[in-house]
Parts: structure tokens; C-alpha cells; sequence
């Protein structure tokens, strides 16, 4: 009897592990650091934080909002009432008004954010990714202010080429993907947004990113 439950387990494993979705997380955010790479520099070291309580950030409140907000105007005059949302999150009217899924897959993300997520180091070997706990992280921004000396023993451990990350979970239909990203270079000096992904034929490819803050 056990030889025989071993037989079927051998048989059936390998079929459960197939019909396993991959986890395409990491090729999204290295293709999507890439890019930043060939806009920054070469020696641009990414400085990602390993886990970011988003549900504190002022910014991740946004996203309910803005999703009904689109919602509201895209029920009425798109080009009346949805001027504002334009100017605020400027490229998203047209994808939405093209696909309205992307709006379900935003509210997700929402959800998604507000709990902890860990990120690993499994990055494209070819960025230079470095990983950084919340207690080393507390090191440089402990303070409730940050201050320039903050950030001068940031790059003096980094280089002055680095980069601090932040990257949400990635949240996905099968042909839609979405996350968070945000990057900080100094106390007025940073950006953050949404990262758009779709799936072509098997192969997820960058769409682009929809701006939420910048300073």
C-alpha cells in the first residue's frame, strides 16, 4: 500500500507543479529597474527596502479614491469630469477607457498594501540590488524628520549612486499586472507611482507608469 500512495505521488507531483502559475514577480521589477538603470546610470545602486508597512504612507490611501473617482467620471462626461484625475495621474484615462479591468486590479493592490510584504533578493543578477531590513534602514531614518546627514551616511554605506526603493507586492489577473514603486534620493528628491504590466503571448512587458507624487 505505501509503495503504491509513493507510485501516485511521484506521478502526481510533477503535474501539480506544472499546473502552478510561475511567479513572474521579479522579472517585472527587473525589467522594470532596467529601464531606470539606462535613464540613471550604469552604477545606479537600488536600494530596496525588505519590508514597508504601506498601510502608514499617506500616499497608499490614494488608491481607493482615485479608482472611484475614474469610476464616477467615466459614468458621466469623460472629457468634463475626468480632467483633474488627468492631471493627476496623467497616461491613465486612455488604458482605463480601453480596459475598465485595470480598475478592479487597482483596488486589489489597495487591499494588498495594507499588510507587509517581504522582498527577497531576486533580482536580475545583472542590477545592482542590495537589500536593506527595517533595522538598518532605522539607522539612517530613525528620526520622524529626516535631515541631510541622514542621507550623507546613507551614500557614504551605498554610494553616492544609490538609490532607496520601495516596491509593493505585484498583483495580477493572467494578463494584467500591477505594483507599487517608489524611489528616494534626499529630503526633496524622490517619486512614486503605479507600474503597469500586461501579459503578450506569455511574456509580461512593461506598459508604463502612472505618476501618484513626486518632490
Amino acid at each position: 500500500m505505501r509503495i503504491r500512495l509513493t507510485l501516485y505521488l511521484l506521478i502526481l507531483l510533477p503535474s501539480v507543479s506544472f499546473a502552478q502559475a510561475p511567479d513572474n514577480s521579479y522579472g517585472m521589477y527587473s525589467t522594470f529597474l532596467d529601464s531606470l538603470r539606462f535613464h540613471k546610470g550604469e552604477k545606479t545602486v537600488f536600494v530596496v527596502r525588505k519590508t514597508i508597512d504601506f498601510g502608514r504612507i499617506y500616499y497608499q490611501s490614494d488608491l481607493p479614491d482615485m479608482v472611484a473617482s475614474y469610476r464616477a467620471c467615466l459614468k458621466s462626461d469623460p472629457d468634463k469630469d475626468c480632467h483633474y484625475l488627468d492631471f493627476a495621474y496623467k497616461g491613465m484615462r486612455p488604458i482605463i477607457t480601453k480596459d475598465t479591468l485595470w480598475l478592479g486590479l487597482i483596488e486589489r493592490l489597495s487591499k494588498k498594501m495594507k499588510r507587509s510584504f517581504p522582498i527577497k533578493n531576486k533580482f536580475s543578477p545583472e542590477l545592482k540590488v542590495r537589500i536593506i531590513g527595517k533595522h538598518d534602514y532605522l539607522k539612517y531614518f530613525g528620526k520622524k524628520k529626516e535631515r541631510y546627514t541622514d542621507w550623507d551616511k546613507f551614500y557614504q554605506d551605498y554610494t553616492s549612486n544609490a538609490v532607496l526603493v520601495d516596491l509593493s507586492e505585484v498583483v495580477s489577473d493572467g494578463q494584467r499586472a500591477v505594483f507599487y514603486f517608489g524611489e528616494r534620493c534626499g529630503g526633496l528628491c524622490g517619486a512614486g507611482g503605479l507600474i503597469l504590466f500586461y501579459n503578450d503571448n506569455g511574456t509580461w512587458k512593461y506598459l508604463r507608469e502612472i505618476g501618484m507624487w513626486i518632490s
